[in-house]
């Protein structure tokens, strides 16, 4: 799945354990249900989720664009 956020968009996804979010344009950020962490990903960058549940996400610049496998 692809995705594309218009700036200050968010989108919440439930996810499992390992799934990959792949930021391909922009900057995006992420926080995962049950860490107390933030994530900061930049065109290129991945994030691998350590646990099932609920991930937002939310686009910090004009816009980006992820995917999630």
């Amino acid at each position: 799945m692809t995705v594309n956020l218009p700036q200050n968009a968010q989108k919440s996804l439930v996810v499992r354990g390992g799934s990959e979010i792949r930021c391909l344009e922009g900057m995006l950020w992420i926080t995962q249900e049950g860490d107390v962490r933030d994530y900061i990903l930049k065109a290129g960058d991945s994030f691998r989720t350590d646990r099932k549940g609920k991930v937002v996400l939310q686009a910090l610049n004009h816009s980006s664009t992820f995917s999630l496998n």
